[in-house]
């Protein structure tokens, strides 16, 4: 299984933010994103297709 921890216990004040992510090492695949915050845990799948 292979975990990438982009931000990690961050604290950020509320509103938008945005984030780069260079996925070029990663191979082609099913992945899990897995945001959390004050109200809750919102958990999106990724399919990554070079």
């Amino acid at each position: 299984m292979l975990v990438n921890t982009v931000i990690s216990r961050a604290v950020h004040q509320p509103g938008n933010h945005q984030l780069e992510f260079n996925a070029a090492h990663l191979p082609d695949g099913a992945y899990t994103i897995r945001l959390s915050g004050e109200e809750g845990i919102l958990t999106k799948p990724l399919i990554m297709s070079k």
